[in-house]
């Protein structure tokens, strides 16, 4: 509880510190809430969700490099702890996917966007569905701009299917 009080305490002084143009500050308070959420004796996941977390306000404030050195290592734990499967790693894959698409880059968003396409539809999770289905689309949108006519038609479909299904 206390180191979950002091972490908030850094994200939180590290984005005003950004926002108040204070640099320094903010590269303190923010690497300070990376080693202690690297620190905490945990199963790793709720390691994995606080990088997720910085990893946003580093986004949030236009620090798309960090952003994604630190969405890349929570993604690395997930996977590792609770699979590809699972709603947190496949928030995470579409989080990447998106901070690069949302900077132009989509041959770069392009293999986060296809891990995902990789997995097996039947073993997606009920909560993790609708994103599951926006990352089809949006990959499917992807082979469209880029000629891949055949296979974009095949992912918007396979999207519709599972849109549908109960």
């Amino acid at each position: 509880m206390v180191y979950e009080t002091i972490w908030q305490t850094y994200l939180e002084v590290g984005s005003t510190a950004i926002q108040a143009g204070r640099e320094e500050i903010a590269e303190q308070m923010l690497n300070s809430a990376i080693e202690l959420a690297r620190s905490l004796d945990d199963n790793g996941v709720q390691t994995a969700q606080k990088l997720c977390a910085l990893a946003k306000t580093y986004s949030v404030h236009r620090r798309v490099r960090r952003a994604l050195i630190i969405f890349k290592e929570a993604l690395s734990i997930f996977e590792k702890i609770v699979g590809a499967y699972h709603p947190n790693t496949l928030a995470t894959l579409d989080a990447i996917a998106q901070l690069y698409v949302a900077h132009n880059k989509l041959n770069k968003a392009l293999p986060f966007f296809e891990r995902a396409a990789r997995l097996d539809d039947k073993l997606i999770k009920d909560e993790s569905r609708a994103l599951f289905v926006r990352m089809l689309n949006k990959l499917a949108w992807i082979y469209y701009t880029q000629g891949r006519h055949e296979e974009s038609a095949r992912l918007y479909t396979r999207a519709d299917s599972l849109g549908t299904a109960p």
